[in-house]
């Protein structure tokens, strides 16, 4: 794939963001570093007029080279690798659309993905006195799994 540079919006001419997820400084056409946030993304420090400024760089590089024309806030990695920030691996999407789109893992690893729908449910009928053995069942899924997901998601229902 060729990298393709663009002006990041708002630092014309000082700062560019390539379709692979690449920051340079344009004036001194220097790659910067980039760092991890807490969440597991890659960021990077941009200044404008004595200030700086972390950015998210799969932001940067959604805003730079995939259209967003309804206007959608959040940018999801369709791989799910966080430091896959190349264009074909994003996508914008809704807060609903990125918790659907969510896959749950333990110690690194995937072990199951369920619809927002399916996991409402499976919340439901927990609350209505089904034990994690019975709702494991139905969803066909570990019951140390079902518990993971009971444990780390919830739902005011």
């Amino acid at each position: 794939m060729k990298e393709i540079w663009k002006d990041i919006d708002g630092y014309n001419g000082v700062y560019k963001v390539s379709n692979i997820g690449n920051v340079i400084n344009a004036k001194k056409n220097k790659k910067l570093k980039q760092q991890i946030d807490r969440y597991g993304y890659p960021q990077i420090k941009l200044s404008k007029n004595g200030y700086g400024c972390y950015k998210n760089i799969h932001r940067l590089v959604a805003k730079a080279f995939i259209p967003n024309p309804k206007n959608k806030p959040q940018v999801n990695h369709i791989n799910h690798i966080r430091s896959d920030n190349r264009t074909e691996n994003l996508e914008w999407n809704t807060a609903i659309e990125n918790v659907y789109n969510k896959k749950y893992y333990c110690n690194g690893h995937k072990i199951i993905r369920m619809s927002l729908f399916d996991i409402k449910k499976a919340h439901k009928m927990y609350k209505k006195g089904y034990s994690i053995s019975e709702i494991s069942y139905i969803f066909n899924i570990k019951k140390s799994v079902m518990s993971i997901i009971l444990q780390y998601t919830y739902f005011k229902t």
